[in-house]
């Protein structure tokens, strides 16, 4: 290994331990009340190291946010070998499900928008790099756009519906209930059968 690919490889274990040091902090209060103070005693880093990659709390918080997708993104191993949408659904869930506690705490420091937002920053990449039953296949950038972010947007209202609760269900049934809702969509939009089209008239 070079020196000079051994400083970059000391700058990352450093700016992950910042990074581990805030999610741990998010996990036990509401991010406002965090202190830098705090962040670098729980990371046992110096004021100044900090100063050298982070220029405040709040691009430590970016870049967080930007290894939780990216582990999320590292699912897609898992994504490939299930066999069914709920397992799919599964999967993601279950990594959701081990970071509950850092999104709720999200949620009930109002910060969960910040999640959101790196999710919508990443979501056309995922959802290329990722394929999904439910993908549809068009390459138009600005159609998978707008695609991916509606995906994921109703994936993330549901996600912080599910994990603010005081005692969240298993994630086995969040991924049943999602599983029936994907499956539902295709047959909407369908022509509809005869049976559907009696029950409309009744209304």
């Amino acid at each position: 290994m070079t020196n000079l690919s051994k400083k970059h490889q000391q700058v990352l274990e450093t700016k992950q331990r910042l990074s581990k040091a805030l999610y741990l902090l998010i996990t036990e209060r509401h991010y406002d009340k965090i202190t830098i103070y705090q962040i670098l005693d729980r990371a046992t880093i110096s004021r100044r190291t900090f100063y050298r990659y982070f220029n405040d709390k709040a691009d430590l918080m970016d870049f967080c946010l930007e290894n939780f997708v990216k582990g999320y993104y590292l699912q897609r191993d898992n994504f490939i070998v299930a066999k069914k949408p709920e397992d799919v659904f599964l999967v993601t869930l279950n990594f959701m499900y081990k970071n509950k506690a850092f999104i709720s705490s999200l949620v009930e420091s109002g910060h969960f928008a910040l999640l959101t937002e790196k999710f919508n920053q990443k979501s056309a990449q995922i959802y290329k790099n990722i394929n999904l039953p439910w993908c549809v296949d068009d390459t138009v950038d600005s159609n998978i756009d707008y695609i991916s972010k509606g995906l994921f947007g109703a994936y993330l209202n549901i996600l912080q519906f599910w994990l603010s609760k005081d005692e969240p269900e298993e994630p086995e049934l969040i991924a049943k209930n999602l599983s029936l809702l994907f499956n539902s969509i295709p047959s909407y939009f369908n022509a509809p059968s005869e049976e559907h089209t009696k029950i409309r008239n009744k209304r």
